[in-house]
Protein backbone atom coordinates (compact mmCIF):
# COMPACT_ATOMS: atom_id res chain seq x y z
CA UNK A 1 0.00 0.00 0.00
CA UNK A 2 1.48 3.57 -0.45
CA UNK A 3 2.08 5.41 2.05
CA UNK A 4 -0.24 8.81 2.27
CA UNK A 5 0.22 12.35 4.04
CA UNK A 6 -2.31 14.23 5.07
CA UNK A 7 -4.09 16.38 7.13
CA UNK A 8 -7.21 16.35 10.02
CA UNK A 9 -8.53 19.04 9.32
CA UNK A 10 -7.90 20.26 5.77
CA UNK A 11 -5.67 23.28 5.68
CA UNK A 12 -7.45 25.66 4.04
CA UNK A 13 -11.07 27.21 4.23
CA UNK A 14 -13.75 25.75 1.62
CA UNK A 15 -17.71 26.62 1.57
CA UNK A 16 -20.30 28.26 -0.78
CA UNK A 17 -20.90 31.42 -1.75
CA UNK A 18 -24.34 33.16 -0.29
CA UNK A 19 -23.68 36.93 -1.93
CA UNK A 20 -21.87 38.30 -4.70
CA UNK A 21 -23.23 41.75 -5.47
CA UNK A 22 -20.56 43.83 -8.19
CA UNK A 23 -17.43 41.68 -6.89
CA UNK A 24 -14.98 43.22 -9.56
CA UNK A 25 -15.33 46.91 -7.97
CA UNK A 26 -16.21 46.08 -4.07
CA UNK A 27 -13.67 43.14 -4.08
CA UNK A 28 -15.98 41.33 -1.88
CA UNK A 29 -17.99 38.22 -1.33
CA UNK A 30 -20.25 36.48 1.30
CA UNK A 31 -20.15 32.83 1.82
CA UNK A 32 -20.93 30.10 4.44
CA UNK A 33 -18.09 27.52 5.00
CA UNK A 34 -17.98 24.08 6.01
CA UNK A 35 -17.64 22.87 9.52
CA UNK A 36 -15.11 19.99 9.01
CA UNK A 37 -12.78 22.91 6.94
CA UNK A 38 -10.45 25.76 9.17
CA UNK A 39 -12.29 29.09 9.13
CA UNK A 40 -10.96 31.80 6.98
CA UNK A 41 -9.92 33.95 10.03
CA UNK A 42 -6.31 34.76 11.31
CA UNK A 43 -7.70 33.47 14.44
CA UNK A 44 -7.01 29.91 12.84
CA UNK A 45 -3.64 28.71 13.07
CA UNK A 46 -2.90 27.61 9.18
CA UNK A 47 -4.03 31.37 8.26
CA UNK A 48 -2.10 33.62 11.34
CA UNK A 49 1.06 32.11 10.25
CA UNK A 50 0.35 32.51 6.20
CA UNK A 51 2.73 34.55 4.03
CA UNK A 52 -0.44 35.22 1.92
CA UNK A 53 -3.90 33.65 1.20
CA UNK A 54 -5.52 32.61 -2.34
CA UNK A 55 -9.29 32.08 -3.24
CA UNK A 56 -10.33 30.50 -5.84
CA UNK A 57 -14.49 29.78 -7.05
CA UNK A 58 -15.01 26.65 -8.33
CA UNK A 59 -18.58 25.45 -10.66
CA UNK A 60 -20.53 23.48 -8.27
CA UNK A 61 -21.28 21.12 -10.82
CA UNK A 62 -18.00 19.68 -12.22
CA UNK A 63 -16.01 21.17 -9.15
CA UNK A 64 -13.64 22.92 -11.19
CA UNK A 65 -12.25 26.05 -10.72
CA UNK A 66 -13.61 28.90 -12.06
CA UNK A 67 -10.95 30.90 -14.51
CA UNK A 68 -10.41 33.33 -17.38
CA UNK A 69 -8.59 31.32 -20.12
CA UNK A 70 -6.29 34.06 -20.73
CA UNK A 71 -5.09 34.40 -17.08
CA UNK A 72 -3.41 32.57 -14.42
CA UNK A 73 -6.42 30.37 -13.03
CA UNK A 74 -6.17 31.34 -9.76
CA UNK A 75 -4.77 35.14 -9.18
CA UNK A 76 -6.85 36.11 -6.71
CA UNK A 77 -5.47 37.29 -3.20
CA UNK A 78 -7.20 37.21 0.47
CA UNK A 79 -7.43 40.34 2.34
CA UNK A 80 -9.28 39.71 5.12
CA UNK A 81 -12.65 38.15 6.47
CA UNK A 82 -15.44 39.09 8.50
CA UNK A 83 -17.45 36.69 10.32
CA UNK A 84 -21.37 37.86 9.81
CA UNK A 85 -23.37 34.80 11.68
CA UNK A 86 -24.55 31.31 11.16
CA UNK A 87 -22.56 29.75 14.65
CA UNK A 88 -19.45 31.37 13.14
CA UNK A 89 -19.55 29.70 9.57
CA UNK A 90 -20.36 33.04 7.39
CA UNK A 91 -17.99 34.97 6.85
CA UNK A 92 -17.60 38.40 4.25
CA UNK A 93 -14.16 37.46 2.22
CA UNK A 94 -12.46 40.70 0.78
CA UNK A 95 -10.01 39.52 -2.32
CA UNK A 96 -7.13 41.72 -4.03
CA UNK A 97 -7.11 41.27 -7.42
CA UNK A 98 -11.15 41.07 -7.56
CA UNK A 99 -11.30 42.68 -11.17
CA UNK A 100 -10.14 39.80 -13.00
CA UNK A 101 -13.20 37.45 -12.44
CA UNK A 102 -14.89 40.44 -14.52
CA UNK A 103 -13.57 38.38 -17.70
CA UNK A 104 -14.05 34.72 -16.24
CA UNK A 105 -16.11 32.90 -19.12
CA UNK A 106 -18.93 32.18 -16.36
CA UNK A 107 -19.38 35.06 -13.60
CA UNK A 108 -19.32 34.25 -9.86
CA UNK A 109 -22.59 33.24 -8.39
CA UNK A 110 -24.22 32.55 -6.15
CA UNK A 111 -23.90 28.78 -5.02
CA UNK A 112 -20.29 28.55 -6.60
CA UNK A 113 -17.82 26.79 -4.22
CA UNK A 114 -14.73 29.25 -2.88
CA UNK A 115 -11.29 28.10 -1.32
CA UNK A 116 -9.33 30.01 1.06
CA UNK A 117 -6.33 28.85 1.18
CA UNK A 118 -3.19 30.18 2.87
CA UNK A 119 0.16 29.29 1.63
CA UNK A 120 3.08 29.16 5.01
CA UNK A 121 5.74 26.39 5.75
CA UNK A 122 6.22 23.59 5.75
CA UNK A 123 5.96 21.56 2.30
CA UNK A 124 4.52 18.11 2.97
CA UNK A 125 7.61 16.69 1.34
CA UNK A 126 11.15 18.17 1.07
CA UNK A 127 13.86 16.67 -1.03
CA UNK A 128 16.98 19.24 -0.26
CA UNK A 129 20.55 19.14 -1.16
CA UNK A 130 19.97 15.38 -2.40
CA UNK A 131 21.14 13.04 -5.48
CA UNK A 132 19.71 10.36 -7.29
CA UNK A 133 16.80 10.00 -4.44
CA UNK A 134 13.64 7.64 -5.85
CA UNK A 135 10.49 7.96 -3.92
CA UNK A 136 7.67 5.36 -4.95
CA UNK A 137 3.93 4.68 -4.43
CA UNK A 138 2.72 7.66 -1.86
CA UNK A 139 0.03 9.87 -1.99
CA UNK A 140 -0.58 13.56 -1.18
CA UNK A 141 -3.67 14.81 -0.01
CA UNK A 142 -2.64 17.93 1.30
CA UNK A 143 0.10 20.67 1.74
CA UNK A 144 0.02 24.15 3.51
CA UNK A 145 2.36 25.08 1.03
CA UNK A 146 3.45 22.62 -1.86
CA UNK A 147 3.48 19.09 -2.17
CA UNK A 148 7.05 17.95 -2.77
CA UNK A 149 9.64 20.52 -2.84
CA UNK A 150 13.21 19.46 -4.37
CA UNK A 151 15.96 22.24 -3.82
CA UNK A 152 19.89 22.61 -4.22
CA UNK A 153 22.01 19.25 -4.83
CA UNK A 154 22.57 17.17 -8.11
CA UNK A 155 19.26 16.21 -8.97
CA UNK A 156 18.24 13.70 -10.79
CA UNK A 157 15.67 12.11 -8.12
CA UNK A 158 13.17 9.83 -9.35
CA UNK A 159 9.24 10.24 -8.01
CA UNK A 160 7.15 6.95 -8.93
CA UNK A 161 3.56 5.85 -8.75
CA UNK A 162 2.91 9.44 -6.84
CA UNK A 163 -0.60 10.30 -6.75
CA UNK A 164 -0.73 14.32 -5.31
CA UNK A 165 -4.37 15.00 -5.83
CA UNK A 166 -7.88 14.93 -3.75
CA UNK A 167 -8.27 11.98 -1.74
CA UNK A 168 -11.40 9.71 -2.63
CA UNK A 169 -14.53 10.02 -0.68
CA UNK A 170 -13.91 13.68 0.66
CA UNK A 171 -15.74 16.72 -0.08
CA UNK A 172 -12.23 18.43 -1.08
CA UNK A 173 -11.26 21.06 -3.95
CA UNK A 174 -7.63 21.53 -3.33
CA UNK A 175 -5.09 18.81 -2.99
CA UNK A 176 -2.43 21.43 -2.44
CA UNK A 177 -2.63 25.12 -1.42
CA UNK A 178 0.61 26.09 -3.80
CA UNK A 179 2.47 24.05 -6.08
CA UNK A 180 2.14 20.07 -6.72
CA UNK A 181 5.73 19.65 -7.46
CA UNK A 182 8.51 22.54 -7.49
CA UNK A 183 11.87 21.60 -8.35
CA UNK A 184 14.75 24.72 -7.87
CA UNK A 185 18.12 24.95 -8.45
CA UNK A 186 18.83 21.39 -8.51
CA UNK A 187 21.37 20.43 -11.55
CA UNK A 188 19.39 17.59 -13.29
CA UNK A 189 15.77 17.90 -12.82
CA UNK A 190 13.33 15.31 -11.88
CA UNK A 191 11.92 12.46 -13.54
CA UNK A 192 8.05 11.56 -12.79
CA UNK A 193 6.82 7.51 -13.76
CA UNK A 194 2.98 6.62 -13.85
CA UNK A 195 2.12 9.43 -11.62
CA UNK A 196 -0.75 12.04 -11.35
CA UNK A 197 -0.93 15.61 -9.79
CA UNK A 198 -4.24 17.26 -9.88
CA UNK A 199 -6.03 20.06 -8.39
CA UNK A 200 -3.34 21.97 -6.78
CA UNK A 201 -3.58 25.89 -5.57
CA UNK A 202 -1.16 26.67 -7.48
CA UNK A 203 1.52 25.52 -10.52
CA UNK A 204 0.92 21.17 -11.02
CA UNK A 205 4.31 21.29 -11.93
CA UNK A 206 7.14 24.17 -12.04
CA UNK A 207 10.80 22.80 -12.58
CA UNK A 208 13.17 26.21 -12.91
CA UNK A 209 17.05 27.18 -11.41
CA UNK A 210 18.46 29.01 -9.05
CA UNK A 211 20.94 31.94 -10.26
CA UNK A 212 23.66 33.33 -7.97
CA UNK A 213 25.43 37.02 -8.46
CA UNK A 214 28.98 37.63 -8.98
CA UNK A 215 29.44 40.62 -7.47
CA UNK A 216 33.06 40.87 -7.02
CA UNK A 217 36.34 39.22 -8.06
CA UNK A 218 38.74 39.17 -5.34
CA UNK A 219 41.54 37.06 -7.21
CA UNK A 220 41.94 34.67 -10.27
CA UNK A 221 40.72 32.01 -8.00
CA UNK A 222 38.12 34.25 -5.36
CA UNK A 223 35.15 35.36 -6.47
CA UNK A 224 31.96 36.85 -4.06
CA UNK A 225 28.66 35.62 -4.45
CA UNK A 226 25.28 36.23 -4.20
CA UNK A 227 22.53 33.77 -3.60
CA UNK A 228 19.41 35.73 -4.04
CA UNK A 229 17.04 32.81 -2.99
CA UNK A 230 19.69 31.82 -0.07
CA UNK A 231 19.53 27.79 -0.57
CA UNK A 232 22.69 27.49 -2.63
CA UNK A 233 25.48 27.85 0.19
CA UNK A 234 24.65 25.11 3.00
CA UNK A 235 24.32 22.55 -0.02
CA UNK A 236 27.99 23.28 -1.55
CA UNK A 237 30.58 21.19 -1.42
CA UNK A 238 34.09 21.22 -2.96
CA UNK A 239 34.67 19.44 -6.25
CA UNK A 240 30.98 20.84 -6.84
CA UNK A 241 30.91 22.39 -10.31
CA UNK A 242 30.00 26.10 -11.41
CA UNK A 243 28.25 27.90 -14.65
CA UNK A 244 29.20 31.46 -15.49
CA UNK A 245 26.98 33.18 -18.13
CA UNK A 246 27.50 36.94 -18.99
CA UNK A 247 24.81 38.92 -17.22
CA UNK A 248 23.70 40.43 -20.55
CA UNK A 249 23.45 38.11 -22.98
CA UNK A 250 23.18 34.92 -21.00
CA UNK A 251 25.72 33.27 -23.40
CA UNK A 252 27.82 30.91 -21.39
CA UNK A 253 31.39 32.21 -20.21
CA UNK A 254 32.97 29.45 -18.48
CA UNK A 255 32.97 26.00 -15.86
CA UNK A 256 35.06 24.90 -13.10
CA UNK A 257 35.11 23.12 -9.94
CA UNK A 258 35.03 24.60 -6.49
CA UNK A 259 38.17 24.46 -4.37
CA UNK A 260 37.14 25.29 -1.33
Amino acid sequence: APFVIDYAPPLYAQGRVTRVGDLTSSGKVEAVFDSGFPMPSQREEVFSKARTAKVAFWDPSTRTMRRDLREDAINLFWERSTALGDEGRRWRVELRGARKVASYSTPVSVGDLVTVAPISYPHALSVSGSESVTLQAFHIYGASSMGIVEAAGRGGNVYENMRIGRRDGSSRLLSTNADGLHSNGVMRGPTLRSSEIAFTGDDLFNVHNSISVVIDRLSDTEIVVVDPKDIIFDVLKKGDEFAFYDVNSRAPIATGPLSS
